[in-house]
């Protein structure tokens, strides 16, 4: 299994975005996140993909906790957000 996400919980305050996330792909399998507008299909991604920290449960990448050796899962993924606006802060040289 390449990616498993088990009981996802995330809220910000007292909003609840995603609540008891939880599914599998396989090796060389395909699969979308598909909800209406404030579903929390961006949240999970970023969750995933560790942009954003999670509340509960636990997200594996190849068995491996990816809170656990961060910087080595962030080397084997990419993230393309569908508005480019996670490094405002930083001109292109940085």
């Amino acid at each position: 299994m390449i990616l498993s996400v088990n009981n996802i919980n995330k809220s910000f305050g007292t909003d609840v975005i995603i609540k008891d996330a939880t599914f599998n792909i396989e090796d060389h399998e395909k699969a979308a996140i598909v909800g209406i507008n404030g579903a929390g299909k961006s949240t999970t991604i970023k969750c995933i993909v560790g942009i954003n920290d999670y509340n509960e449960g636990e997200i594996l990448f190849n068995g491996q906790n990816i809170l656990n050796n961060n910087m080595e899962f962030k080397r084997q993924i990419a993230y393309i957000p569908d508005n480019p606006d996670l490094y405002e802060q930083l001109a292109g040289i940085e």
